[in-house]
C-alpha cells in the first residue's frame, strides 16, 4: 500500500517502497482523496485499459478508459451528480 500526503491511496502487487505513479503501468486499487474509488488498471499513472470507477456520491462507470477518460464501451449508472474529480496528479 502506498500513501501520498495529498490522501492518494494506492494498492496492488506491484506497490511498494520503490512505487512512482509517473511510471507505474500495471492493475491497481486506487481510492481518492475524496473518497472515489478507481479499481483498474492503470498506465504511466492514468486510468487507462479496463477499469471500474465509484464516485463518492455512488455513481459509477465500469469499462474502457484511455489515459484518464472513459472512452469505448462501459456502463455508467448516476446516481447523484457525476463529480469525477479523481484525476491522479502526474
Amino acid at each position: 500500500m502506498w500513501l501520498t500526503k495529498e490522501g492518494w491511496r494506492y494498492e496492488g502487487y506491484a506497490v511498494d517502497n520503490h512505487f512512482d505513479i509517473r511510471s507505474f503501468t500495471g492493475e491497481c486499487h486506487v481510492t481518492c482523496p475524496t473518497g472515489a474509488v478507481y479499481v483498474g488498471t492503470l498506465t504511466r499513472g492514468q486510468f487507462h485499459g479496463f477499469g471500474r470507477f465509484r464516485d463518492s456520491d455512488g455513481a459509477e462507470y465500469e469499462g474502457e478508459w484511455q489515459m484518464g477518460e472513459r472512452t469505448g464501451h462501459g456502463s455508467f449508472v448516476q446516481v447523484g451528480a457525476w463529480n469525477a474529480k479523481c484525476t491522479p496528479a502526474v
